[in-house]
């Protein structure tokens, strides 16, 4: 008992001063909200403290031995945020120094220099290591990327620098092919698109749009689907700018999606306007989709369109796409 009475005399000296200074300090803040809140957290903290140290000398001088763990356990609380806290902070920088190790650690030295490359943005580097000949660019890391593959994930990233997207457009214009499996040679349950690179690239930052740009341009598919099948034109990952780069290489923008019954071969316009992408509808109309199309279950856009109207839409876009049709 002895030690957990010294415990807990320093716990409850040192969390004294702390309520102290919060009481006496000058209270901080720019504005109403702001100012006054050292002394109500003193106030509020001092009165937890003050029935924790009752407790915990009640069960000292003859309380119940109940007494004096809670009262203990109650000062300990603190002790043990920060020490979860900190714990947690540094289980987290290990797991990124792990993740950063095995996104270096390839079987190939030379491939590992050029993994390097690419982790510090250094496209000198990276161009230096490929102008040195040898590489396996079908070599994984332990993650399961190829040289390529870490490229695109790092260029996704949300907040990646400008050196992430550049190090991608180094490695294909030196004749990296963007095969689908650069990121994973098979379907997995955390990544089910991850074998498919124009697919996985959906479902990352804004930043992806760009890359996707690069890898079509490289010969990459451009006409992804999910791992069921499904068209990407046709998911909710779909954006204006996905579309946009996927039109201007060529992608079949005409396909139907026959993966969902209860969208029944509906085309792009249509799936769009079920999401309430009227940009993307309009997009679509543009580049020649026919307005008039009506799917199996004899929806056709007009009549999605009306019933948004009837919901009150009033999307500038969608206030196009009605004097359109209207038309």
């Amino acid at each position: 008992m002895k030690p957990l009475v010294v415990l807990g005399w320093v716990l409850l000296g040192v969390e004294a001063l702390f309520v102290a200074s919060l009481l006496i300090a000058r209270n901080a803040g720019d504005d109403a909200a702001g100012r006054g809140l050292g002394t109500i957290y003193g106030l509020v903290l001092g009165g937890i403290l003050a029935v924790a140290a009752a407790a915990f000398l009640w069960g000292q001088r003859g309380g119940p031995r109940l007494a004096f763990f809670l009262g203990l356990g109650a000062m300990a609380l603190p002790l043990v945020f920060l020490v979860v806290s900190v714990g947690g902070r540094r289980l987290g920088e290990l797991d990124r120094a792990l993740g950063r190790a095995r996104g270096v650690r390839f079987a190939d030295a030379r491939v590992n220099r050029a993994a390097e490359a690419v982790i510090a943005g250094d496209t000198s580097a990276l161009e230096a290591r490929l102008a040195e000949g040898g590489l396996d660019f079908t070599a994984r890391n332990g993650d399961g990327r190829t040289l390529l593959g870490l490229a695109v994930e790092r260029a996704t990233d949300w907040g990646a620098a400008p050196a992430a997207l550049a190090s991608v457009r180094v490695l294909l214009e030196a004749g990296v092919p963007p095969a689908q499996d650069a990121l994973a040679p098979a379907r997995t349950p955390a990544e089910p698109d991850g074998h498919l690179l124009t697919t996985w690239v959906f479902h990352r930052s804004p930043a992806s749009a760009q890359v996707l740009d690069l890898l079509l341009q490289h010969g990459g598919e451009k006409n992804p689907v999910d791992a069921n099948g499904q068209p990407m034109l046709m998911s909710t990952e779909m954006t204006l700018p996905f579309l946009e780069v996927l039109a201007r290489h060529g992608a079949n923008l005409a396909v139907l999606d026959t993966t969902r019954p209860d969208r029944p071969a509906y085309n792009g316009p249509m799936t769009a306007a079920v999401f309430g992408n009227w940009d993307q509808v309009l997009f679509y109309l543009d580049h020649g989709l026919d307005a008039g199309y009506t799917a199996p279950d004899g929806v056709n856009l007009r009549a999605l369109v009306t019933e948004k109207a009837k919901e009150g839409e009033q999307a500038p876009a969608f206030l196009e796409l009605t004097r359109r049709l209207s038309r």
